[in-house]
């Protein structure tokens, strides 16, 4: 055996292991996956939603908020800057009186956060980005985990609005896998994020670690490494729904992925001192550190696929050239040896074993997001498996470019809400 055979004979054996490590985790929690805590009272909650020009969804996102069930809500827009109608529509809700909107200069996400804290009067604030919206029961469903004075947060399960093109499909997967992902995170105190769209804080706490991070270019995933780190836990509600909008484009999704993934980079920079300190227990001594290791797979494994392809499609033009590209007795003559497919050694049978896995876990993933698989999900499914781990590639390539062309520099070309 090679060096590279058994390089990733031990990344499977590691994609294997990790997937049993979350299964087990999964599976000794399971009868609490879509269960919440009843709440013991109704404290009020501010509803925060910061906008930069998003005169075309910030109707659907306050409407939403509107619309939430729960008794005691105020909603506060924090109109950063917007050079469209983003102003002239959310003031007619001010004369309606059912919104406070904060009027700012342009500054960035954190900044209109920030500001939309100190204006709030609610003992939990709840953060809304403006291309997304609450379903009715998001708030009532994470509002009794604040029944526990240690829990800072709670963030929600995310959906996207609508899977029109090949890279929203693919990201619908993603996202039900991160919703299975977030819970199982939860039952060991390990997440790192909380998202824009729909989590909620508890307002004392996050002006006590001194708000967001203002310049971050993930500030969602700094806030919950800041909150981690002062002592305080971070739940989620499976069952708490919001639904964002997914990139359209393939440039639009790596450009949002780069941001996504050279913020990552720089905030565990940031909170090193988290790796392999038992006093953040899972995160600390396995997920952040697996994490790298999973990056160093993916970079591997696509290598060694480019590798295989090439040397084929090489070998193959050699074997034609040979003949002089007189292909007609090869289609004439061919059989298809069945023994092939027989020809299993260690490395097929860690492979096969761990598709299979793959397979469990995006069912998981269904079940936890209250999804069917139905005929319709097919193509996404193939989606996601055939293309999706290459991407992931591509992505932390994009963002590690990013970081050493930016010098570390965490700020982010525009307005990013």
């Amino acid at each position: 055996m090679d060096l590279k055979f058994l390089i990733l004979m031990g990344l499977y054996y590691f994609m294997i292991y990790t997937c049993v490590f979350w299964f087990i985790v999964y599976f000794r929690n399971r009868r609490n996956v879509e269960k919440n805590p009843f709440p013991k009272r109704f404290p009020k909650v501010s509803v925060i939603i910061p906008v930069w020009n998003g005169e075309r969804t910030i109707k659907r996102a306050i409407d939403s908020c509107i619309k939430l069930n729960y008794p005691d809500k105020e909603i506060i827009v924090v109109n950063d800057g917007s050079t469209d109608r983003t102003r002239e529509i959310c003031e007619t809700y001010v004369k309606k009186n059912k919104i406070v909107l904060v009027n700012k200069e342009n500054g960035g996400k954190a900044t209109a956060l920030n500001l939309g804290i100190k204006k709030a009067t609610g003992e939990l604030v709840a953060c809304l980005d403006a291309d997304s919206y609450f379903s009715k029961k998001a708030i009532l469903n994470m509002v009794g985990y604040f029944n526990d004075k240690k829990v800072a947060a709670v963030t929600p399960a995310m959906k996207l609005t609508e899977d029109k093109t090949i890279w929203q499909k693919i990201q619908l997967i993603e996202y039900y896998f991160s919703i299975y992902l977030r819970k199982v995170f939860s039952f060991v105190g390990s997440q790192y994020v909380t998202p824009g769209p729909g989590s909620m804080y508890r307002r004392e706490i996050i002006q006590k670690v001194g708000g967001f991070e203002e310049g971050n270019i993930t500030e969602d995933m700094e806030i919950a490494f800041r909150i981690m780190d002062a002592g305080y836990d971070i739940e989620n509600s499976a069952n708490a729904y919001t639904y964002t909008e997914g990139p359209e484009t393939f440039k639009e999704l790596v450009k949002q992925r780069t941001r996504w993934y050279a913020g990552y980079l720089e905030n565990v920079n940031k909170y090193r001192k988290m790796l392999f300190n038992p006093r953040f227990n899972v995160l600390g001594l396995f997920l952040l550190p697996t994490n790298f290791l999973w990056i160093f797979t993916l970079f591997y494994v696509s290598y060694m696929s480019i590798d295989a392809t090439l040397m084929y499609a090489s070998e193959s033009v050699r074997s034609l050239m040979a003949i002089n590209f007189d292909i007609w007795p090869l289609i004439a003559n061919f059989k298809f040896d069945f023994d092939l497919l027989f020809a299993i050694n260690p490395l097929t049978i860690l492979a096969l074993l761990f598709v299979v896995m793959s397979i469990i876990v995006i069912y998981l993933s269904y079940k936890v997001s209250d999804e069917k698989i139905t005929k319709k999900y097919v193509p996404h499914l193939f989606g996601y498996f055939f293309i999706y781990f290459a991407l992931l590639s591509l992505f932390f390539a994009s963002a590690i470019t990013y970081k050493l062309v930016r010098g570390g520099n965490t700020k982010w070309k525009g307005a990013e809400m």
